[in-house]
């Protein structure tokens, strides 16, 4: 699922997290993934669970994980970052 808008702010952060290193990764947008083709497992019949599943227009995130995979090994959390939600 993609996200929407300009996403100035996603990708200032990407910036400062790759310390500028953005070459190889500028094509990666805003977005969760739900299954990763490469290590996910489904049946069709749980598959089509998913896909009547209705989601919000927006979703709020409490917090942001830098996250790193070295080969195929497991993917580890370096840090985690809160995030406080202005109200308006």
């Amino acid at each position: 699922m993609p996200g929407v808008g300009e996403n100035l702010a996603f990708y200032n952060l990407k910036e400062s997290v790759l310390n500028g290193n953005v070459e190889k990764n500028e094509k990666f947008a805003p977005h969760i993934t739900l299954m990763h083709p490469r290590n996910s497992i489904c049946s069709d019949m749980e598959f089509a669970q998913i896909q009547k599943f209705v989601l919000r227009n927006a979703i709020q995130f409490r917090k942001v994980s830098l996250m790193v995979r070295e080969a195929i090994g497991k993917w580890q959390v370096i840090r985690e970052f809160e995030i406080v939600h202005e109200r308006g």
